[in-house]
């Protein structure tokens, strides 16, 4: 299928260039006129699904922090924010970290977090520079 070129005619026999549709006009035209996509050969339009209401299957819970009695969903566990571990505006309160002891010299420090293995930069840039086989003891 190629573009079509609209042409018109004047009273005096000269033809005039009105406008050009492109070939996904033209196929976009035959889906409407019959129904049947070229492109696509036996396929049917098929009618979307309605969704699906979600039913209201909230149950009286006990929070498992406060003790508190609400009204939450099978898989709900805490009946607010501050239960769960958040605070008022939504940011998580952290727990303490644990002291912990440099892998590199013994050293006891505080890590920044629960990841932390190095008491400072001098240790750490040991490990980067001569870092441990994996395997070897």
């Amino acid at each position: 299928m190629h573009e079509v070129r609209v042409v018109k005619k004047c009273e005096c026999g000269m033809e005039f260039f009105k406008y050009t549709v492109s070939e996904l006009e033209i196929s976009k035209k035959i889906w409407e006129d019959i129904g049947v996509n070229p492109l696509r050969p036996g396929y049917k339009p098929v009618a979307k699904k309605k969704k699906k209401k979600k039913k209201d299957n909230k149950i009286e819970k006990e929070c498992r922090e406060c003790g508190t009695i609400y009204m939450g969903t099978p898989g709900r566990v805490y009946c607010n924010n501050p239960c769960k571990g958040y605070g008022p505006y939504g940011e998580y309160i952290n727990t303490p970290i644990p002291r912990k002891d440099c892998v590199m010299c013994g050293k006891n420090f505080q890590p920044n977090s629960n990841r932390g293995k190095f008491c400072n930069n001098p240790c750490t840039r040991y490990e980067y520079k001569y870092p441990k086989k994996r395997g070897t003891v």
